[in-house]
């Protein structure tokens, strides 16, 4: 079962706040989470 869109759109939201502060590996890993939670 998929998420809805309401659902990503919060889930991206807060992975964003992560992201903001992460170095660039860790943003590789963070883009990694994003595609793999909303498929």
């Amino acid at each position: 079962m998929g998420l809805t869109m309401e659902q990503k759109k919060a889930v991206t939201n807060e992975i964003a706040k992560r992201y903001q502060k992460a170095s660039k590996k860790q943003k590789g890993v963070i883009l990694d989470e994003i595609v793999e939670i909303t498929k």
